[in-house]
């Protein structure tokens, strides 16, 4: 266990010393610092690959660059790169309990991790509804900020990973549907409607057509909406006119 904490330690210095230099590289246009960039991503993709020797420091491995993706949302496409270029490079363990079959791999740990965070939203928010009291109003202000961070970068992960095939187009099937709500009636809450926006955003422009159709149908369907509030029809709207531009953000 020693061992494996040093790992992760040692690991979590790399992704950020990498995420850094290739934020500087992005945000100065300089071809040196990209260089640099690159060499700190191929150290890093050596580390990751060499020292993950058990099952316990791949846990550790993913929940890493899990954790850093959807509280740094902006550097998810980057994440899900990495995550694409040491998948298929890890080993696999057989799991450690009696009676389980599956094997723990780098892709069934991610893919865990998202879909606890992506089902867990709707209880964590009741939760932090529940802290009324004016003496948790600090409390409860950072935990919905917190919450709704991880939501929404899970989300942006999912929908990088999907781009680069590591997701299937059922799981995002799945993630479109509950967010929309199956009651075509009624109209998702505000916050729903933010996330799908964002969902959309990310894997829209490779979509199957069929999803997207229906998709966009129900939001069309939705301006309509008695309930929809102002803000809410502002992001229906633009989502709508993006995919009707292609995907391509009016003037770009």
């Amino acid at each position: 266990m020693k061992d494996a904490k040093l790992v992760s330690f040692r690991s979590a210095i790399l992704v950020q010393d990498w995420i850094t230099f290739k934020a500087w590289a992005s945000e100065e246009k300089n071809s040196i610092m990209n260089s640099l960039a690159e060499e700190k991503y191929s150290c890093l993709k050596s580390q990751l690959i060499n020292t993950c020797i058990t099952s316990d420091i791949l846990k550790d491995m993913v929940t890493l660059i899990f954790d850093k993706a959807v509280l740094e949302p902006t550097f998810c496409p980057m994440y899900a790169q990495l995550c694409y270029d040491i998948h298929d490079k890890l080993p696999s363990f057989r799991p450690a309990k009696h009676g389980e079959s599956e094997m723990i791999t780098f892709n069934r740990i991610l893919l865990n991790l998202c879909q606890t965070v992506f089902e867990g939203a709707d209880e964590l928010s009741e939760e932090i509804r529940k802290m009324d009291s004016p003496d948790h109003k600090a409390e409860r202000e950072d935990k919905e900020i917190l919450s709704n961070l991880r939501t929404l970068g899970n989300l942006r992960l999912v929908g990088e990973l999907f781009k680069l095939r590591m997701v299937t187009q059922w799981i995002v099937q799945r993630i479109i549907k509950k967010l929309l709500g199956d009651d075509k009636k009624m109209c998702p809450p505000k916050e729903k409607l933010e996330a799908v926006s964002l969902f959309l955003h990310t894997v829209g422009k490779v979509l199957d057509r069929q999803t997207n159709d229906e998709c966009f149908k129900r939001l069309k369907n939705l301006l309509k909406h008695p309930r929809l509030v102002l803000q809410s029809a502002f992001v229906v709207q633009y989502l709508i006119d993006l995919r009707s531009n292609n995907w391509v953000p009016t003037g770009k």
